[in-house]
């Protein structure tokens, strides 16, 4: 089965142009990601990564973590706030850039692109919002 490719979708550079190609991969370590790569997940509004797969990419991107936890930060209305509001965040983007001090600590070189999905975690829980 060949691998499928996006068509009328291209990636600019600088100083060239290439196609982007979907590519199919059954499973690998986070650590075995290729550096300059896309790593996309859904996340939780609440600027915490502590299990699943956000649990493993905090212990392995602990910079990127920072990143994420601080944008979190950022969109809240007050300092006494405890988390940013659902219309503040549900529906963003976030994209984390490789971060020199986790590739210095044996990360790989990706992108880390968080899809704020979800206010909490999993079911509705009242202290949660």
């Amino acid at each position: 089965m060949a691998s499928p490719v996006a068509t009328n979708t291209t990636m600019p550079t600088p100083t060239t142009t290439r196609p982007f190609a979907l590519v199919h991969t059954t499973s690998m370590p986070l650590r075995s990601l290729p550096g300059n790569t896309f790593f996309v997940h859904a996340t939780n509004c609440l600027g915490e990564w502590g299990s699943g797969i956000t649990a493993q990419l905090k212990a392995i991107f602990p910079a990127a973590f920072t990143n994420y936890h601080t944008y979190c930060d950022s969109l809240k209305q007050t300092s006494e706030t405890r988390y940013a509001t659902r219309e503040d965040i549900v529906g963003r983007c976030l994209i984390i850039p490789p971060q020199e001090s986790d590739v210095a600590a044996g990360a790989p070189r990706v992108h880390i692109v968080c899809l704020f999905t979800s206010y909490g975690y999993g079911r509705a829980s009242a202290a949660q919002g």
